[in-house]
């Protein structure tokens, strides 16, 4: 697949997600930076409750809008259709 532009296919930084509830406040992720280029394969390690989950959630905007910046580009390229098969 080849790009039409320069630079990350998703950039974060300084991602910081805090939960909170019944007066407390908890990190879930704290001060995350990455940039994945095009063609490039990431992983995402660490023990059980680390945040992995966390970062991918927030960067999903599953979570309310979090502290710190990222940014999703889309590839040029052959589109997949929404659903079914890969």
């Amino acid at each position: 697949m080849t790009s039409s532009f320069d630079g990350p296919v998703l950039d974060v930084r300084n991602l910081r997600v805090a939960y909170g509830g019944d007066g407390r406040s908890v990190l879930g992720a704290d001060d995350v930076s990455f940039s994945i280029g095009p063609g490039e394969v990431f992983g995402l390690a660490g023990e059980s409750g680390c945040g992995k989950s966390t970062v991918a959630n927030a960067i999903m905007r599953l979570l309310k809008p979090p502290r710190g910046h990222h940014r999703f580009r889309e590839l040029q390229g052959p589109r997949r259709p929404r659903h079914g098969p890969p």
